[in-house]
């Protein structure tokens, strides 16, 4: 055996060096390999991905690796431009409003008696706009006085009342469990729908996605959650995706601004969770084509939530008016939740709204429990833990008070108005609608003059805050019943602006035309979203 071993041994120098060159060949070999792998995965990602995209990326990279760049240019600029944008956008007599209120950095040695607080806090008020004026399209969902007086005394009753606990105060669990059973009653839920109230319809989306995120890991062992959502679909799903380590996986819109079937179809694999439909869509108030989701839902055993937190107090008066309505609701099976708010067209204060699931086996992996705290037990059915009486006491009240009769007058008005300015819209030479809109929101664009700066003379010449969007360029409204005084104003101004700005182009190259140019510009998100932080730092400091 040791003879046979010996004969193996090598001894020679030689042969040493001869096996040496040989490890060294199949090293260079092995290196030649991966350079020739790298090269062409790089190639496949540029075919696929789009030669822009690389270049986007790589550009990032550099950005945020190099801390030379970033100290000596990069961060200087965000910030220089997060500062430049954030004192362009509050008006010239706002700050002078604001400046007649003095500054408080610390808590005053001795406190301001009430009559003059209240004298500021209605100074303070007069520098933003006044939803009641109709010069708004979003944000505010302004009714009348009556309403809104009856509002403000529900809220007082309640102020001071706090839903942590539903046992100590049973009248919040009273308002909560029945704002929830009317709402699925008005969207065609059973007796078996469940659900609670929120704080808003990001909240809302936030216990969705939670809820969906514990159940495919408790159900089906699901480690790395993915959710189907359209690119119009709410950003509160980005922002759950990023609380809750969830995948988004972006769907595009069809040429009708719905989200696409198909490609919802190619995007399913074995971590779906869940897929997301809007009723409608915020940017241009589309509703996605929910039944035909509903079936590929269906097809592969996936759960399907339905964000109808503007919509679901307003279409089901506009089906019962006798407009074209697609069913979005309950009445499609395969709907297993919907998020809905009350402080939208509910007409309830802020901070009101509502998640629905079809039943009890949903919504059991919302709730959060923790049995090991030295306090004794704890158990919230939402995010928060603390939540204020008065909105759920205000919430209760508006639809207890309104009921079907005032939701359909106050739809009647905002349907009339809605189809009056589609109709003016549509007959403007210089704008198009985007989409077919059933109501309540209408997107447009212009056809010749940027339609940004069309936004800043509307705002500089005559009082009104508009919503720019982006992907395509366009200006988002939300009608209200209180536009219904300003709807020819609104139509008159905005031909105004229009001949403005096509007689004076150098208009175009400033405000936010140029904002938005600019942004459109930069080949990275990530560089976008770095100012967006540092402007939004500026704002709160």
């Amino acid at each position: 055996m040791q003879r046979m071993t010996e004969k193996y041994v090598i001894k020679s120098p030689s042969a040493m060096k001869l096996v040496s060159e040989k490890s060294r060949s199949w090293v260079r070999k092995i290196e030649r390999g991966i350079v020739i792998c790298t090269i062409l995965y790089v190639l496949t990602r540029i075919y696929r991905t789009g030669a822009k995209a690389i270049m986007a990326y790589m550009i990032k990279q550099v950005l945020r690796r190099s801390k030379t760049i970033q100290n000596k240019y990069y961060k200087p600029m965000i910030d220089k431009e997060a500062n430049s944008s954030v004192e362009s956008m509050v008006p010239p007599s706002a700050l002078t409003i604001m400046q007649g209120v003095p500054a408080l950095r610390s808590i005053p040695a001795q406190g301001y008696d009430h009559k003059t607080l209240i004298n500021w806090l209605n100074v303070l008020k007069t520098a933003g706009v006044d939803p009641h004026d109709g010069k708004m399209f979003a944000y505010a969902y302004a009714t009348n006085n009556n309403h809104e007086e009856f509002l403000q005394e529900a809220n007082n009753i309640y102020i001071h009342q706090n839903a942590l606990n539903p046992f100590v105060f049973p009248a919040l669990r009273k308002f909560e469990t029945e704002v929830v059973r009317m709402t699925a009653t008005m969207l065609n839920g059973d007796d078996d729908v469940r659900g609670n109230m929120t704080s808003g319809g990001s909240e809302s989306i936030l216990m969705a996605v939670k809820t969906y995120r514990d159940m495919a890991l408790a159900i089906k062992g699901i480690e790395k959650p993915e959710m189907i959502v359209c690119i119009s679909a709410h950003p509160a799903f980005d922002k759950a995706a990023h609380y809750f380590g969830v995948k988004t996986v972006k769907i595009q819109m069809n040429d009708k601004l719905e989200m696409d079937v198909d490609q919802i179809k190619k995007s399913i694999n074995k971590n779906t969770m869940l897929i997301v439909a809007s009723a409608p869509q915020y940017p241009h108030g589309i509703i996605d084509p929910i039944r035909a989701i509903a079936a590929v839902a269906d097809t592969h055993n996936i759960p399907l939530h339905v964000d109808a937190c503007i919509g679901g107090f307003i279409l089901p008066w506009i089906r019962k008016l006798g407009y074209d309505i697609p069913d979005f609701g309950f009445e499609v099976p395969e709907v297993t939740s919907i998020s809905v708010d009350v402080h939208k067209f509910g007409y309830s204060v802020k901070g009101a709204s509502v998640i629905l699931y079809r039943d009890e086996t949903y919504r059991q992996y919302q709730f959060f429990t923790y049995s090991g705290w030295t306090g004794g037990f704890y158990i919230s059915p939402t995010m928060q833990g603390t939540r204020g009486g008065g909105s759920m006491a205000c919430a209760w009240s508006s639809i207890a008070s309104l009921g079907e009769e005032g939701y359909m007058k106050f739809t009647k008005d905002m349907m009339e108005t809605f189809t009056f300015l589609l109709t003016s819209l549509s007959s403007c030479p210089h704008i198009r609608i985007l989409g077919n809109p059933k109501g309540p929101i209408i997107a447009f664009t212009t056809i010749g003059p940027n339609i940004f700066t069309v936004c800043d003379v509307m705002e500089s010449s005559f009082g009104y805050h508009l919503d720019r969007q982006q992907n395509p360029a366009c200006v988002h409204l939300t009608i209200m019943p209180i536009h219904m005084k300003i709807k020819q104003t609104f139509i008159d101004n905005l031909l105004s602006s229009i001949d403005t700005v096509l007689s004076q182009p150098s208009l175009q190259s400033q405000g936010s035309a140029a904002m938005y140019g600019m942004v459109a510009k930069i080949p990275s998100e990530e560089v976008v979203e770095d100012f967006l932080v540092s402007f939004l730092s500026k704002v709160y400091n």
